[in-house]
């Protein structure tokens, strides 16, 4: 369910992504970064032969 609300004011906007610090958290941890972090895939190790 979606509602309309009225904004004065926006710091930042944000893409639709995994983010932590800068007072947003996942359980806890994360919340006292002074910087916002995104995560970033981790590509699968390549083998060398």
């Amino acid at each position: 369910m979606k509602k309309k609300i009225d904004v004065k004011y926006v710091g930042f906007d944000l893409e639709d992504e995994f983010v932590l610090g800068y007072g947003l958290d996942y359980d806890g941890l994360g919340r006292n970064h002074k910087d916002l972090y995104k995560q970033v895939e981790k590509s699968a190790p390549t083998l060398k032969n």
